[in-house]
């Protein structure tokens, strides 16, 4: 019997798996990426990127303004587990930041269709009624709004001041579509009045 504390040089590699080298090199790592350590045999501490402490890393860079190198975190993530909500949701953040509005709409679409009942998919709603705010597409953002405070008031997860700025921006949303929707009604009366 191998002793559970075999070194990395008997074939064996440390971490949460503790399992030979060959058998590991077999393993479907999308199945426990946090859990998978592949053997360090450099002889120097390394830290191997997980999916949780890229999101996490992501997090705290996104708190900071620092919405490219979130975004790297990010992206980080999605490439160890590209079923991660949690990860698509961050990276929607780091490009609405960033401003780049049509990749942010992509991300937070990603994070919607993998949110499978989580509690927080409220938030890619917003994200998602956001940038469709900022990219003149008003009645898209208006649906998301109203899916955002929808989930938010079914799940109790969004606070107060998060349901607060879903409910002006939906405002904000009605009013830019009235304003159109005015601007060419007039438009068209005046055409018609002889």
């Amino acid at each position: 019997m191998i002793s559970p504390l075999a070194s990395a040089d008997e074939g064996y590699t440390q971490g949460w798996l503790g399992a030979p080298d060959w058998v590991l090199d077999r393993t479907d790592t999308s199945i426990l990426p946090d859990f998978y350590y592949p053997r360090n045999i450099s002889g120097t501490d390394i830290e191997i990127p997980t999916v949780s402490s890229s999101i996490a890393k992501g997090n705290t860079l996104l708190a900071g303004g620092s919405f490219l190198d979130a975004k790297r975190q990010f992206e980080e993530a999605i490439r160890l587990n590209s079923r991660s909500f949690d990860a698509w949701l961050g990276l929607g953040y780091a490009l609405e930041g960033s401003k780049r509005y049509q990749s942010a709409v992509d991300s937070y679409k990603t994070a919607i269709s993998l949110s499978g009942g989580e509690e927080s998919a409220w938030a890619a709603y917003a994200g998602l009624g956001r940038v469709s705010l900022a990219l003149g597409q008003y009645e898209a953002a208006e649906q998301a709004f109203q899916t955002a405070i929808r989930m938010g008031e079914e799940t109790g997860y969004a606070d107060t001041d998060q349901m607060q700025s879903l409910y002006d921006n939906l405002a904000k949303a009605r009013q830019k579509m009235g304003n159109e929707f005015g601007t060419v009604f007039a438009r068209n009366s005046e055409d018609t009045i002889t």
